[in-house]
């Protein structure tokens, strides 16, 4: 697992890269239904030279702004309804 923090990029410094070895272990030799469950973490800590970020997906911001329009034109629709449904559950109670 690595991680990379970029608070430093604002003071043009190098970005501080971080390494995490990271082992889960499921300890169930008595088999007795609880499992011991030990965590092993390990870091080492470095300035990032030399850095490709990689896995990280393009931003298509027409697809982003199509679905945030989807999302808002549903959350309207649903306030309208819910609305609806109050003021007819009003009427109803004044009868």
């Amino acid at each position: 697992l690595k991680g990379i923090n970029l608070q430093t990029v604002r003071s043009r410094e190098l970005p501080d890269c971080y390494s995490f070895n990271v082992m889960i272990t499921f300890d169930n030799q008595c088999h007795s239904g609880l499992v011991k469950i030990f965590l092993d973490i390990d870091f080492e800590s470095s300035a990032c030279r030399d850095w490709k970020i990689s896995g990280t997906a393009e931003k298509n911001t027409h697809y982003l702004l199509v679905f945030d329009g989807f999302v808002i034109l549903v959350c309207i629709t649903s306030a309208a309804l819910c609305t609806r449904s109050i003021i007819l559950a009003v009427r109803l109670l004044k009868r």
